[in-house]
């Protein structure tokens, strides 16, 4: 891995084509590069370099093992914002819950001290990155007041190098019906 490589977990769900238009649509004019670079994605491991690619995907493995796929509805939009950007982002209703245990799963044992607990983990397809908030809620609104809900299930989860201006997939990890007794 490059100096400059580093390491996330993202979910791609799976969207009717007249879903996954309308999102990477909105990307392309809100967000261009990031839509540019990678489809539309739930991260769960944001970019970080405390862990070699093997240890990683082993990780990832461990935590996944008797995961099922993960039904999302993004069914609410929201303005966000962190040092440098605005952002909006599309909210699961259902499957929040479970992409936020998955979440502090992952972020358990070897990849503990990489957790940023402020803000506090939200799931999120981000939508549209902007330079100011007043831009960021006005785009909001566009997207809320078309009261759409887009349904997804994502599969399985993509462990990721990623650069400055490109991510490479170095493994898509499948996630399973847990095993019965």
């Amino acid at each position: 891995m490059g100096e400059d490589a580093r390491l996330a977990v993202v979910g791609y769900p799976i969207w009717s084509d007249a879903d996954r238009d309308w999102i990477e649509a909105i990307r392309q004019q809100h967000d261009t590069a990031k839509a540019a670079m990678i489809a539309a994605h739930v991260t769960l491991v944001f970019p970080t370099g405390l862990l070699a690619e093997p240890v990683m995907l082993d990780h990832l493995r461990d935590c996944l093992r008797g995961t099922a796929p993960i039904d999302i509805d993004l069914s609410a939009v929201a303005p966000a914002a962190d040092a440098s950007d605005h952002y909006v982002f599309l909210l699961p209703g259902r499957g929040s819950e479970t992409l936020t245990a998955l979440h502090d799963r992952l972020y358990s044992g070897p990849l503990a001290p990489a957790l940023r607990p402020d803000p506090p983990y939200q799931p999120h397809v981000t939508v549209a990155r902007l330079r100011d908030a007043a831009t960021a809620a006005s785009v909001a609104d566009v997207i809320r007041r078309q009261g759409r809900v887009v349904r997804g299930r994502v599969v399985a989860m993509t462990l990721l190098r990623c650069f400055m201006h490109k991510v490479e997939t170095i493994a898509a990890v499948p996630l399973s019906t847990p095993e019965r007794l």
